[in-house]
């Protein structure tokens, strides 16, 4: 899922490997996506909860 854009990076959280940063530039294969569709997490909050678990 990606969870974060900036001006030069997808922030990309893998469930089973983590976060990975990858450069806008960089192809990438979309395997499923949301149209029109907004989530109201953000980083934070899925950090905060991994660090309860």
């Amino acid at each position: 899922m990606v969870t974060n854009v900036d001006n030069q990076n997808y922030w990309v959280t893998f469930i089973d490997n983590g976060l990975e940063v990858i450069p806008l530039n960089e192809d990438v294969e979309v395997i499923e996506a949301a149209d029109n569709e907004v989530d109201t997490v953000i980083l934070f909050d899925i950090e905060s909860s991994l660090v309860r678990i």
